[in-house]
């Protein structure tokens, strides 16, 4: 399967008999470190979903999460939250591992990167249907800067958004 747009995302839950209608949803963002890319999304995510009245909410969690950090947030996620004008209403907590509860917990996961994260995932959850999740094509630093990986995630949670916002009515 290749990298899917928020907007057929949408489609495939139709397919599956999931609904994303207005009742309260998660979505579940997957990186490896749950450091940089999986917390920048959750923190994107919960404010757009926030400001448009939606009653979906994101957490995150990593693959092979990085050692405790004094920052627990990269300074790029934290830079460009800034920038977005998201606030960061807590200090951020430790990278969390990702669980097959949490997948099962989710009504829609998203892996940053295919390439990266399926491998892993097909590794640690050899029994759970990979078919249910979608991949974006946003690679990990130095593969693809901040500059280019941040704003593709928020082009892609901004259609997720508009699809679940449309569903809703």
């Amino acid at each position: 399967m290749r990298h899917l747009p928020a907007r057929l995302l949408i489609t495939l839950l139709a397919v599956s008999g999931l609904s994303c209608a207005a009742e309260r949803g998660t979505v579940l963002f997957v990186c490896t470190g749950n450091y940089y890319r999986s917390r920048f999304a959750e923190a994107v995510f919960n404010f757009k979903a926030r400001q448009r009245g939606l009653s979906w909410t994101a957490f995150s969690r990593g693959l092979n999460p990085t050692a405790k950090r004094p920052d627990n947030l990269s300074p790029f996620a934290v830079q460009e939250l800034r920038r977005l004008g998201i606030p960061l209403e807590r200090p951020a907590a430790s990278p969390r591992r990702l669980g097959e509860q949490d997948l099962r917990q989710a009504r829609i996961v998203v892996a940053l990167d295919r390439v990266e994260h399926e491998p892993m995932l097909r590794a640690a959850f050899p029994a759970f249907d990979l078919s249910r999740l979608v991949f974006w094509n946003v690679k990990d630093i130095p593969l693809m800067s901040p500059d280019v990986a941040l704003p593709i995630i928020v082009r892609e949670i901004d259609a997720l958004i508009a699809r679940l916002a449309a569903d809703r009515r």
